[in-house]
Order: C-alpha cells, then sequence, then structure tokens
C-alpha cells in the first residue's frame, strides 16, 4: 500500500468532544466552540522513511485563536495539517473545517493561518504563514512546503531498495485579498513573475533598486511598489 496513503486512511473523521478526547482545546471561549473539531493523527504503517514530513520535529509552544490555555503543535507539512498535542500526551489534528490563527511562542513570533487554494484546479485548505501587507487589502503568505517521494523495491539482486522519504521543497508565495476566498499563487522563476506584474516595468525597478527575487523582504518591497 503507498505509504502516504495509508497514513490518511488512519485519520479520524468523526468529530470528538471533551469527554472523549481529554483535551483542553475545546475549553475556549471561542463563539462557536463546539465546531472546533480534532482529528486523529496521522500515522505510517511501520515503513522506514528518511527526513520527515515536519517543519519542526518538536512540538512547540502556541496560542491558538482566543484560547487560554497554551497549546503545543507541530506543522505537518507533508500532509498539511497542524497537529497538537492533548492533556495525555497524545497526537490529535485541528479540522480545517475551523479558521485558525496560530502564534508561536517559541521567540519566533511566527504565525500559521488556514486559507482556501487551488491545487491542480482543485480548492483545497492549507496553512500559511503571512509575511506582509503588499497595500491596505492584501497580504503576502508563505507556504512551507515538504513532499512525499514513493520508495521503490529493487527489481533483481543486483539493485537497491530505494526507501521512501520526505523531501523539504521550495517555499511558495500566494497573495490574499481581504474580499478574496482563494489565494494566488506567485509564480516561483524571475522571469515569470516578471511577465505576470508587467503593467509596470517591474524588471528595471528591481535593477535599479538592487532587489533580489529571493528575498522575502525584497518581494514585500516590489510588490508594495507594484500595487501602491
Amino acid at each position: 500500500m503507498n505509504v502516504l496513503l495509508g497514513m490518511l486512511l488512519f485519520i479520524g473523521i468523526s468529530k470528538l468532544n471533551a469527554q472523549n478526547t481529554g483535551t483542553k482545546i475545546l475549553e475556549t471561549n471561542i463563539n462557536n466552540p463546539d465546531d472546533i473539531l480534532l482529528l486523529a493523527a496521522p500515522r505510517t504503517l511501520g515503513e522506514k522513511i528518511e527526513g520527515s514530513p515536519h517543519i519542526s520535529q518538536d512540538f512547540l509552544p502556541a496560542s491558538i485563536n482566543e484560547l487560554k490555555n497554551t497549546q503545543l503543535v507541530r506543522f505537518n507539512a507533508a500532509l498539511d495539517v497542524m497537529e497538537i498535542l492533548n492533556e495525555n500526551d497524545a497526537t490529535m489534528v485541528l479540522s480545517k473545517a475551523v479558521r485558525y490563527r496560530i502564534v508561536l511562542k517559541d521567540g519566533s513570533g511566527k504565525v500559521y493561518e488556514n486559507h482556501a487554494f487551488i491545487v491542480d484546479g482543485e480548492t483545497k485548505s492549507g496553512y500559511f504563514s503571512p509575511i506582509g501587507e503588499v497595500s491596505q487589502t492584501m497580504v503576502l503568505y508563505k507556504k512551507e512546503n515538504i513532499r512525499f517521494i514513493q520508495g521503490k523495491l529493487a527489481k533483481s539482486s543486483l539493485e537497491q531498495d530505494v526507501p521512501s522519504k520526505f523531501k523539504r521543497e521550495k517555499d511558495t508565495y500566494y497573495l490574499k485579498k481581504n474580499d478574496a476566498i482563494e489565494m494566488e499563487e506567485l509564480p516561483s522563476s524571475k522571469n515569470a513573475f516578471i511577465k505576470k506584474f508587467d503593467k509596470i516595468n517591474v524588471k528595471a525597478y528591481m535593477k535599479k533598486n538592487k532587489l533580489d527575487f529571493k528575498s522575502e523582504e525584497d518581494l514585500i518591497t516590489l510588490l508594495t511598489y507594484y500595487f501602491q
């Protein structure tokens, strides 16, 4: 069985409540605490896999929405889910049916928010980190990516098995308008970016101001200039 499929098959699909999760996550002052969902965390099928699906291997302290208690979370970028430890040290997953703003309390101040975006023509929900405002109505977000690569068994004694692995890939960037439902992905190549934002002479502006397309700070400067 495909290992990633096996991971997905272990994800719970039923709504959990405070009685059967033993977690404090539902003890909140959010408008509709009954709408907060916790799902069973994904698990692998025992195959040894190189790498990790997580951005951070450790669970980090974080605030979630208006919850009073600090929670322990880690981002599973391979499955695009936010894992959380309940009070019994069981790993759960926050359902994307609820909108979350998660602020890490590890000193980084890093923020995760779940938003809708399009993948291969299909609308999905995933986690993004806001990088900065580029206008009064638009924010630049970063999406961290980890891809699962299925291994291969050796076809003969002359070959070796190729283990499955998680591969950290380049971050992708998205724009989110205040009134938009979905995120808009930015081109990943410099030439495609210049072509997309051809209303002004982006290339000349980048050269004049010595802007690096791969720098988040410079990307914000460039987009702010474009949308001003």
